[in-house]
């Protein structure tokens, strides 16, 4: 017979508190897809350079920044690329 899987000290502390280690929310897959759709970018034409758009992201969370470090995706907006490559 195998025993019963014990809670870890981490585990049973992020149910008490709602948080995590380094203090974000904790989040269930549902939440955290819910917080990651917020992350908008939004592209924007003027009357003074219609043929120059600029596309811009809004700024991270938190926990968007976290998710995204640990996939290892660069959240770099479009409109700094842009500008980088115009420069050069």
């Amino acid at each position: 017979m195998v025993a019963p899987a014990q809670r870890s000290k981490a585990a049973i502390k992020k149910q008490t508190t709602g948080q995590t280690e380094d203090g974000l929310p904790v989040h269930s897959l549902r939440s955290l897809l819910d917080d990651l759709a917020t992350l908008a970018r939004n592209t924007i034409v003027t009357a003074i350079t219609p043929n120059y758009p600029l596309t811009v992201l809004t700024r991270p969370t938190p926990i968007q920044r976290k998710a995204f470090d640990l996939l290892g995706v660069a959240i770099q907006p479009v409109a700094q690329r842009y500008f980088k490559t115009l420069l050069s």
